[in-house]
């Protein structure tokens, strides 16, 4: 009498208990393919950074990276001349607005007019 196998032994253990496989794909190429969903969490992180720095070097803080420069390592930045008591607290409110609009736009708050206010802004 020859074995005969059936369909149900012929599944894997993940397959009998109604669990899907799991994926094949390398974890990297998986974390790759969320970075939509990230880049926003980032842009938000990136404008609390900078605002910070800015903040620092509007109390005095060293690392101004707009200062005057020697003419022959001149950096070709309009904002290059400029002072740090005046640009910092500047980039400092704009990093601020960034954040806010940033947290609205990742948690897709607000429609129409303001949506496309947030995205000009962004």
């Amino acid at each position: 009498m020859p074995d005969t196998v059936t369909e149900a032994s012929a599944e894997t253990p993940a397959e009998a208990s109604g669990r899907a496989a799991p994926d094949s794909a390398p974890r990297r190429l998986r974390w790759w393919s969320r970075w939509p969903d990230l880049a926003g969490h980032l842009a938000v992180a990136w404008s609390a950074l900078y605002g910070a720095a800015a903040l620092y070097w509007a109390l005095g803080g060293d690392g101004y990276p707009f200062q005057r420069v020697d003419e022959d390592r001149s950096s070709g930045s309009i904002l290059e001349p400029s002072r740090a008591e005046v640009v910092a607290p500047v980039l400092a409110v704009f990093c601020a607005l960034g954040v806010v609009a940033g947290l609205l736009m990742v948690r897709k708050l607000g429609t129409g007019r303001v949506r496309t206010t947030l995205l000009a802004y962004g």
